[in-house]
Parts: C-alpha cells; sequence; structure tokens
C-alpha cells in the first residue's frame, strides 16, 4: 500500500524501484510469449517509475506528477542526458499508448515483431540497467 504522508523519502523512492522490478520481470515473460506490444508496454513502465524515483530523489515533494511522459519526467530531474539518450526516452513514449488504448494496439501489432522487439528490448536493458545503478549509488 502506498501511504503517502507516513513514508520518508527513501521509502518513497524504494516504493518506485520495488514497482519496476515487478514490471522489469514481466517484460521477459511477455517476450518470450511474443507479446510484444505488451513486452515494450511493460518495459516502458518499468523506465517511468525508475524515472518517478529520481523524480522524487530531485524534487522537494514525493509524489511525482501523474504522467506516462518519459520525457516530462526527465526534465524534471537532476539526470544528465545527451540529445541522443533523449531522443530514445521521447520514442520509447510510444509504446504507453499502445498498452492502454486499443486503436493504438492493433496499429502496433502489425510492425512489432521478434526482430523488432529485440532492438528496442536492448536499449531499454541499456537504459534500465543504468537509471538503476545510477539510484543505488546515490540514495
Amino acid at each position: 500500500m502506498y501511504l503517502c504522508s507516513v513514508m520518508s523519502k527513501e521509502d518513497h523512492i524504494n516504493y518506485w524501484l520495488k514497482a519496476a522490478e515487478a514490471d522489469y520481470k514481466a517484460v521477459f515473460q511477455l517476450f518470450e510469449n511474443s507479446s510484444y506490444p505488451q513486452c515494450l508496454f511493460f518495459a516502458h513502465l518499468t523506465i517511468e517509475k525508475l524515472l518517478k524515483a529520481f523524480w522524487v530523489r530531485d524534487n522537494v515533494d514525493n509524489i511525482p506528477p501523474k504522467t506516462h511522459n518519459l520525457s516530462y519526467l526527465l526534465v524534471q530531474t537532476n539526470l544528465d542526458f545527451l540529445e541522443k539518450d533523449q531522443q530514445f526516452f521521447a520514442a520509447f513514449n510510444q509504446f504507453q499508448l499502445e498498452g492502454r488504448y486499443p486503436d493504438y494496439q492493433f496499429a502496433i501489432y502489425e510492425r512489432l515483431n521478434n526482430e523488432e522487439t529485440s532492438k528496442w528490448l536492448e536499449q531499454f536493458k541499456y537504459y534500465q540497467d543504468f537509471l538503476r545503478s545510477t539510484i543505488a549509488s546515490k540514495v
């Protein structure tokens, strides 16, 4: 249960990290089952929750904004990424829409396959690992 008023900043950060870890595990189960849109939806959730942990770390408040936009969350942290990295986060935003709205989901079914999803997952793993190791070293 997410009890905002009784949790410390560290508790809030750990809440987001734990939630991200659960989604991370689902990513690869979905990939193994060839559920490519859902796989990348959960990959997006993982990155989103990691960025929310950074948001809590880098802001006075402990409750991050209710948004799924990775670029928006990123600019509200003290993380310093290159333009190419920021472009990845902006492009990865497409996968949060496909998971939430069926018309987008049907469109992505047509273009996602094992090869395309694997390419996205390779980048996803890089950023997931980087974010997780960075926050672990500074909490």
